[in-house]
């Protein structure tokens, strides 16, 4: 029973001393990488977009037709944009207008 309390008070006490005792880091890496530093950037290149499909659902109600056949009804998809890309780039833009 001693042993376990001995232990115990040794693994309770340890976190504080061990590491509270080393010198104040000087990040001497943290130095020589220059994170600090700023780079000078590139101009950025404009990404194209996704203009997307714009669809209108409509439902056709059943109805008597011309040849006598009775048509049920059912949902009719229509598309009124159709998908597209979309380029912002300046650079795109002085290519086209000449």
């Amino acid at each position: 029973m001693r042993i376990v309390l001995s232990l115990l008070l040794i693994f309770s006490v340890s976190p504080f001393v061990g590491c509270s005792s080393l010198p104040e880091s000087t990040r001497e890496m943290e130095a020589r990488a220059e994170y600090g530093k700023l780079i000078p950037s590139e101009p950025k290149a404009e990404m194209p977009r996704r203009k997307k499909q714009r669809v209108e659902k409509i439902y056709m109600g059943g109805r008597l037709l011309s040849s006598g056949d009775w048509f049920v009804g059912g949902r009719l998809l229509l598309v009124v944009n159709e998908p597209d890309w979309i380029f912002d780039d300046s650079a795109l833009k002085k290519i086209e207008s000449k």
